[in-house]
């Protein structure tokens, strides 16, 4: 096998940054992953390095140091677990590397990645079962195109509201309406997802909604339920005519409501139902 054909092999500069690891970085990540931040790692992973010292023969040299970049003449990182390699990363500065110093290369590498699996797995030999309380949380969702502004509100009265409210910190991306929250209290991480679940539901006429009062206008009643706003006409409040919307309601109650009708700009209009203790 000869250098031009693995120049070839790593030509796509896209592939080549993904295969670049670090000497020493697996072996930290994995065990700061595993049992500071109580990351769900499904298996130890470790970085072994061979050198190549050629002058008519070869000489591999087995580390997991970084002075063999500038001394020798081949860096071959190849990262790995137990069953099997997860990624190589090679740099050759000479011609006429061979199959047999590759091959050698590997199972050198492999026996290495071994010893210092059984050293890592002294500290740590699975990973915790639960992310660890201080570890940030970061939730992903997919907010449809048409349902952003529903999610920002009325500059962005909404999504900051639930940051303030929560405690978290929501990027939505107005594009193409990807959204991450991150926040330090999981508790409060899943409640924005709820919410913001619940702005972007789409409703049914049918289906029973539970919700506060929060403006009382002549003509009817505001109710704000799950996120989302609906109005009871003031003759859906009773089955006897009212002189006014408080002979049935008052502001701030709690109601059980149906809904009646989602007009084609997503209004929603409500049946009254009952007032919730």
């Amino acid at each position: 096998m000869q250098t031009n054909t693995l120049q070839n092999n790593f030509q796509n500069e896209e592939l080549q940054n993904k295969l670049q690891v670090d000497n020493l970085a697996i072996d930290g990540q994995t065990l700061s992953s595993g049992s500071t931040a109580n990351s769900t790692i499904k298996s130890s992973k470790n970085n072994s390095s061979n050198d190549l010292e050629k002058s008519g023969s070869f000489k591999l040299l087995t580390d997991i140091l970084g002075w063999e970049d500038h001394h020798c003449d081949m860096d071959f990182k190849v990262t790995g677990t137990r069953d099997g390699i997860t990624a190589i990363q090679l740099d050759n500065k000479v011609a006429g590397l061979t199959s047999e110093i590759l091959k050698e290369a590997l199972f050198a590498s492999k026996k290495a990645r071994i010893h210092i699996l059984e050293i890592m797995e002294k500290t740590i030999s699975e990973p915790n079962k639960q992310i660890s309380e201080h570890a940030p949380r970061v939730i992903r969702l997919l907010v449809p195109i048409d349902k952003i502004r529903d999610v920002i509100g009325s500059g962005g009265s909404i999504i900051n509201g639930m940051e303030t409210e929560f405690g978290v910190e929501i990027d939505l991306n107005n594009d193409t309406g990807e959204t991450f929250i991150y926040g330090k209290n999981e508790d409060q991480v899943f409640l924005v997802r709820d919410k913001i679940l619940n702005l972007i539901k789409e409703w049914e006429v049918g289906e029973i909604v539970e919700g506060t009062i929060f403006r009382i206008e002549s003509f009817g009643a505001f109710v704000n339920f799950e996120g989302k706003e609906g109005m009871i006409h003031i003759s859906n409040l009773s089955k006897k005519r009212l002189d006014k919307v408080e002979d049935a309601v008052q502001m701030g109650q709690k109601v059980q409501c149906s809904i009646m009708l989602i007009n084609e700009k997503g209004q929603i209009n409500l049946s009254f139902i009952k007032i919730l203790e």
